[in-house]
């Protein structure tokens, strides 16, 4: 999978979405939860006469949204659904951590994988 795919699929969630960080300005402030951030990088491998026949990927995606009582009473269906639309062909390690004092959930998919392109 490319950038380009990636990022598409992660537009058909409807919410808002930045690579690496929001930056947060008059103009532009942060968007309320839920909402993606995301780190992408690709390095090209392979032989000395086809150098970009293999790339190397490596990121990560995290969802943040808000809990209420507990971080176990979440509503995960957001999360299921990126999981369905997003890294459904992607092998990732998912792991949820919590941000106490904004009662938000950080849910983070690590990946990498090697591609021919």
């Amino acid at each position: 999978m490319d950038k380009n795919t990636f990022v598409a699929r992660i537009s058909t969630l409807n919410i808002p979405y930045t690579e690496n960080e929001f930056k947060d300005t008059k103009a532009t402030p942060n968007p309320d939860p839920p909402y993606i951030c995301y780190l992408w990088f690709e390095e090209d491998k392979g032989p000395d006469f086809h150098p970009k026949m293999l790339v190397d990927v490596e990121g990560v995606l995290e969802l943040y949204v808000h809990f209420n009582s507990s971080v176990e009473s979440r509503d995960t269906s957001l999360e299921e659904k990126v999981e369905k639309v997003v890294l459904y062909d992607m092998p990732c390690v998912k792991e949820v951590a919590t941000i106490s004092e904004e009662n938000l959930v950080q849910i983070s998919y690590e990946f990498n994988f090697r591609e021919k392109r």
